[in-house]
């Protein structure tokens, strides 16, 4: 009943690579993010952590779908090169139990790409998972699966040109 939240999305990406996808979204500028989706309006580094990429605070804004828009701070927590990040998300300065994971994997037939999303608490702190579900609602879902799928074929496109 009080489950953390777990959402999965994947994308088959035949001419991606996974080292052009890490690097390109562990060295973030707002001018490449903004060329890569028009909904997409910021994505950089705010300060270096200790252990860069790993403790670097990013802030990131874009628009999901007309009426949804993601916009927050993160900290990397993980930059396993070429195969993963994962960052949580910052609301009010403070950590909050969200976390976003890139998976990239090179395959014979491309890149396999899958997007994780993790909302909630695991142990007592679940009993405030319930809160989690009325913000990432299904229509939010929804629209941000739709993105996953429009977004990822558009930044393989792009990287193919370079």
């Amino acid at each position: 009943m009080f489950k953390q939240i777990i959402y999965t999305m994947k994308s088959h990406l035949p001419d991606g690579k996974a080292e052009q996808f890490y690097d390109f979204m562990i060295e973030p500028t707002d001018e490449a993010y903004s060329n890569w989706l028009p909904e997409h309006h910021q994505y950089h580094i705010v300060k270096r952590g200790k252990n860069s990429p790993v403790g670097d605070l990013v802030f990131f804004d874009q628009h999901i779908s007309p009426n949804f828009r993601l916009k927050s701070y993160a900290i990397v927590r993980v930059a396993g090169r070429p195969c993963e990040i994962t960052v949580q998300v910052l609301k009010f300065g403070m950590r909050v139990p969200v976390f976003v994971s890139l998976y990239f994997e090179d395959t014979l037939n491309g890149l396999v790409l899958t997007e994780e999303v993790r909302a909630g608490y695991r142990g007592v702190g679940a009993i405030f998972n319930p809160f989690f579900r009325l913000v990432l609602t299904k229509r939010k879902l929804s629209a941000l699966t739709k993105h996953h799928n429009k977004e990822w074929k558009e930044l393989e496109r792009i990287l193919i040109a370079t």
